[in-house]
């Protein structure tokens, strides 16, 4: 595992290495989801789509692979446990974009 990592924040709540070894499967695949639908979406929501090619149009980043994502928890879960949330957020070809905040482009 990654030792560069030791704390991750999620929702204005700092998590170590240790606090997540203390919580449940269930709560650590429960926080790594809400941090994945914090700072990804479905491109249906704001990304363009191109009718003619058939396809969004990743203006923001993308499509971006949960799997790749959820990486950033390698230090503090199984693999196993990312591996399910990443199959489950991939589900039936689910696609994913970063959200884009104010702020986040400045011209």
């Amino acid at each position: 595992m990654n030792s560069s990592i030791r704390s991750i924040t999620i929702r204005n709540s700092s998590y170590s290495v240790d606090d997540f070894q203390k919580l449940s499967d269930h709560e650590k695949v429960v926080i790594m989801r809400e941090w994945f639908l914090d700072n990804y979406e479905d491109p249906a929501e704001n990304t363009p789509y191109d009718g003619k090619e058939g396809g969004y149009l990743f203006i923001n980043g993308g499509p971006c692979d949960p799997q790749d994502e959820l990486s950033v928890f390698d230090e503090f879960v199984d693999s196993e446990l990312i591996e399910s949330l990443a199959d489950e957020l991939s589900g039936d070809g689910q696609e994913w974009t970063n959200i884009v905040r104010p702020g986040d482009h400045e011209f």
